[in-house]
């Protein structure tokens, strides 16, 4: 292939010795936006950035490039898939894995901390805002709030009451309705907004 005396003949942005040194056609400028290895970002932007045109994924962390340049992560360091971006439980590598936003904490916006969904067989990105998981009467999200876990029903004698009670002096837990439960969980158990994060460790 004889290669234009101009270091970029085709005008695409991309010097004609790279070009040819991977394989692309330096008189063409279509090659420039094309997309060679199917990673969501094309040749130019591959040529740009320092990555790897041929290869999906460069730094070889399971991120394919195109993912990580679309949500601020690096696509030549490796150590960002370990990384929790959001503080929400979860790695990146595993909210690229369950489809979920490594950016926000709760991806389905009902309430529950994806890393806590997780942790109880809950999926991140399926809102379980009104959901009652484990069937015991109480939603998974005031499970939540409760500290208790929404995928197993708790005995009789543990359970958030849904009526009245004349007893003083009980557990601030009891309360009188749902509404109640939810206010009261929320100002005993929910994270203050200088901690913020998620009641559980993972």
């Amino acid at each position: 292939m004889t290669v234009n005396p101009d270091p970029d003949g085709d005008r695409d942005g991309l010097p004609d010795i790279w070009e040819q040194a991977h394989g692309l056609n330096p008189l063409t400028a279509e090659d420039a936006t094309q997309d060679a290895d199917n990673d969501g970002l094309s040749n130019l932007a591959e040529y740009q950035r320092g990555t790897a045109m041929d290869k999906a994924d460069t730094d070889g962390d399971g991120l394919p490039d195109g993912w990580e340049v679309a949500r601020g992560l690096n696509p030549s360091a490796a150590s960002d898939a370990a990384q929790d971006a959001d503080a929400d439980g979860l790695t990146n590598l595993q909210e690229y894995t369950l489809h979920a936003d490594p950016h926000n904490r709760d991806s389905d916006s009902d309430g529950l901390p994806d890393g806590f969904e997780v942790a109880h067989g809950l999926s991140p990105t399926q809102s379980n805002a009104s959901a009652d998981t484990d069937n015991d009467g109480v939603s998974d999200v005031q499970e939540y709030l409760l500290g208790r876990d929404p995928a197993t029903a708790e005995p009789p004698e543990s359970s958030v009451s849904s009526g009245p009670t004349t007893t003083t002096g009980t557990s601030p837990l009891v309360a009188s309705t749902p509404a109640e439960v939810l206010a009261t969980a929320a100002k005993i158990q929910a994270p203050s907004s200088a901690g913020g994060g998620c009641l559980f460790s993972f």
